[in-house]
């Protein structure tokens, strides 16, 4: 019996946004050993429900939506630690001037230990389906523009935005892209110190 004939064309692709990156393939054209990236953003956005009471339609009615009040990240650059805080105090751009502050930190060290990185990665946690939508207004700005997306805006994998005059590109990620489904509570007991505290801190919604 003759052996089936499969087309690839017609088969699945995995996507594998790491393996298609021009510099990846590079070191492994070149033999080169692969740099574990080492400096990084993480970030996480604070919310709020808002009632609203819209109706949509005949059968819909939308009774609340949430709408991000803080911002905060850590940026790890050069071996230094640097915790970042925006939020509803100073303006409705709070998320902008977040995203000014990374840019301006990054380029800063860029300059002061003369490296060559022009990409940065930033990773939050169930962030295609959360913490980016409270960020889509803000992708193109004078500063900077969108210039890839993996995927719809509203549940995409990676999403790199270009800084005009620093030449950098900030790459948000979901880290939930590359592990198994997890709770936030499991992902830091299975990839943090153990002597890591895991207490969490409560948020003065009453303020608001």
């Amino acid at each position: 019996a003759e052996e089936p004939i499969i087309k690839l064309d017609k088969v699945l692709k995995s996507i594998n946004p790491l393996l298609t990156h021009k510099n990846l393939l590079n070191h492994f054209a070149l033999n080169e050993p692969l740099i574990i990236t080492k400096d990084y953003l993480t970030f996480d956005f604070e919310t709020f429900t808002r009632k609203v009471n819209t109706k949509k339609g005949d059968k819909m009615m939308i009774v609340g939506e949430l709408f991000p009040v803080s911002v905060a990240g850590l940026l790890k650059i050069n071996d230094t630690r640097i915790e970042l805080y925006n939020d509803a105090r100073e303006g409705n751009d709070f998320t902008q001037t977040f995203l000014n502050n990374v840019f301006n930190l990054i380029n800063e060290s860029i300059n002061r230990n003369k490296e060559q990185t022009l990409l940065f990665h930033a990773l939050g946690f169930n962030s295609s389906r959360f913490d980016n939508s409270f960020m889509k207004k803000y992708y193109n700005t004078n500063e900077w523009t969108l210039t890839n997306s993996l995927g719809w805006l509203d549940d995409s994998k990676s999403i790199t935005i270009h800084h005009h005059q620093y030449n950098i590109d900030l790459v948000f990620k979901d880290v939930l892209s590359f592990i198994t489904p997890q709770s936030l509570a499991d992902f830091v007991k299975s990839f943090s110190d153990s002597s890591l505290n895991e207490n969490k801190g409560c948020f003065p919604y009453e303020v608001l």
